[in-house]
């Protein structure tokens, strides 16, 4: 758990295994579910301004080792991932994010 002086008050947050990477531009990520125990699911909206496609090469922790995961997009199957031995899925993203897209990561 970390804090940060948020103006007067003190806030308490957890950093998120998450790491994206865009090959242009930026991109807004909002996490939605970030379940770290139980189904170890997890489940995030990317968007940008720019029609143009770009490559996202992202990087999420916080799985249950050696286990077999699926992502998807907007609820099309992506793939099929394992994580590996400290529990984390990398893989890239190639499309455009002007609309709103949504991932999720969850168990088969």
């Amino acid at each position: 758990m970390n804090k940060t002086n948020a103006i007067s008050s003190i806030v308490s947050f957890t950093a998120l295994k998450f790491n994206a990477i865009p090959s242009s531009e930026n991109i807004q990520i909002k996490p939605t579910i970030w379940n770290i125990t139980g189904d170890y699911s997890k489940k995030w909206t990317a968007q940008n301004s720019i029609a143009s496609p770009i490559s996202v090469s992202y990087s999420i922790g916080d799985f249950a080792p050696d286990t077999l995961y699926n992502i998807t997009v907007n609820g099309s199957i992506l793939g099929t991932f394992t994580s590996d031995a400290s529990g984390e899925i990398n893989f890239v993203y190639f499309g455009a994010f002007d609309s709103l897209k949504t991932f999720e990561i969850k168990v088969p």
